[in-house]
């Protein structure tokens, strides 16, 4: 595998249980294929998930999209607080 996201717990468990299939990042990817996923702090790859492409998203968009994300508007909002 050429390719690896590191992610955060609880983050990372929820992809790998399968209640989290968007992963949100600051920056646009163009890479699409398998990608492994390291759990931060271990250096481990824990497994592994197929990236189907990358895009931008707004807010309304964002709410509506819980299921796919599981992350709170204020999580995010703490995080980048000019995005409204």
């Amino acid at each position: 595998m050429d390719r690896a996201l590191i992610i955060k717990r609880p983050w990372i468990d929820l992809i790998l249980s399968g209640q989290k299939t968007w992963e949100l990042r600051s920056r646009k990817t163009h890479l699409t294929g398998w990608i492994g996923l390291i759990e931060q702090g271990t250096g481990l790859i824990v497994g592994r998930a197929f990236l189907t492409g990358s895009f931008e998203i707004d807010k309304l968009k964002f709410g509506e999209n819980y299921s796919s994300h599981r992350v709170d508007d204020d999580v995010l909002l703490r995080r980048y607080r000019d995005w409204e």
